[in-house]
């Protein structure tokens, strides 16, 4: 390999570093743009509909009823409409999860205090005792405390 060859493949190799870092960022910043319009459409939402508690059953035919748009948008070959449907899509999606963890809020103690149980030993697992088949030893004794509530 001549000198310019080198000092090219060099300069290449910086450049196609560089690049992979600038697109790294790109990425990053198109995720946060993402869910920022995601979180706006959920302030919509709530803005028009309010709180919503539909049956899971429900809450599918919402979900397909967007996908259906977004799979209009492709059709018609609307790249504005794709990017905004699913958003609705992804929206959608998120107030679903929402409306999951109300209802199991208003499940009784005895139901909610392993699913706390767990979602607080995968925060700080020595603190909960040791793992057995996928339980933390010691469920009944929050169930305990959550019945003494």
């Amino acid at each position: 390999m001549n000198p310019f060859e080198y000092a090219n493949a060099v300069v290449t190799d910086i450049y196609l570093e560089r690049m992979a870092k600038m697109l790294d960022k790109t990425y990053q910043s198109a995720t946060r743009v993402y869910l920022n319009e995601i979180a706006a459409e959920r302030n919509q939402q709530d803005t028009k509909w309010g709180e919503q508690n539909h049956s899971k059953e429900k809450w599918m035919a919402i979900l397909m009823e967007e996908v259906g748009e977004v799979a209009r948008a492709v059709l018609d070959d609307e790249p504005r409409d794709y990017r905004k449907e699913l958003i609705q899509v992804a929206a959608v999606a998120v107030v679903m999860l929402e409306c999951e963890l109300r209802n199991q809020m208003k499940t009784p103690a005895d139901t909610l205090g392993p699913l706390l149980l767990r979602v607080r030993a995968h925060a700080d697992p020595m603190a909960y005792g040791n793992y057995k088949d996928g339980w933390y030893e010691g469920i009944d004794a929050v169930r305990k405390a959550l019945r003494k509530m």
